[in-house]
């Protein structure tokens, strides 16, 4: 059995991990649909990289709902309609596929209740309020500084002020203002 201690928390001296000896690896599997415009994905290097979006965004959702057993992992296999492992040049997105396939990993002891935490992850994915904390953390991670143009949002507005003294403004203040 692979053990290790993680003295910063003091918690479960022993960790079951794939080279362990003992306990169990439970395989679940499973799809979501999302309402997400996959007409921007037209490469293989696109689609990798909202792979990694939607992977780190389930992590970090299932994570902070307490969903994730501890060194789980989360892998998709397939983002509107294709399939990450066999994607090429030029990715054609379905237009009627907003199913996200994954398959979730996890090292569990052998006396752990497998069934209930194979539910737990699948139950939270099939939960609107994940899928849209998963939603948005892909749209803030895509939105911060990064060049490909997977995602767009538009906004749009208008200001209306009344009453507004301009009287103590320069020239110069009232051509900005307006």
């Amino acid at each position: 059995v692979t053990t290790s201690f993680d003295s910063s928390t003091g918690t479960n001296p022993f960790t079951i991990t794939a080279d362990s000896t003992s306990g169990l690896e439970v395989t679940v599997g499973g799809s979501f649909d999302i309402n997400f415009d996959f007409t921007q994905v037209t490469t293989v290097a696109d689609l990798q990289l909202l792979a990694t979006y939607f992977t780190n965004a389930i992590t970090s959702t299932l994570d902070d709902e307490g969903n994730l057993p501890s060194g789980a992992s989360i892998e998709l296999t397939t983002i509107c309609g294709v399939d990450l492992a066999t994607a090429t040049d030029p990715v054609e997105c379905s237009s009627t596929s907003s199913a996200i396939e994954y398959t979730s990993t996890m090292y569990l002891a052998h006396d752990a209740d497998a069934e209930a935490i194979t539910t737990s992850v699948s139950d939270a994915l099939s939960n609107p309020t994940t899928i849209q904390g998963v939603t948005s953390a892909v749209i803030a991670e895509a939105s911060a500084g990064v060049s490909v143009p997977l995602i767009q949002v538009t906004t749009s507005g208008s200001l209306s002020v009344t009453n507004f003294d301009t009287t103590s403004f320069t020239a110069d203040e009232t051509a900005e203002a307006f």
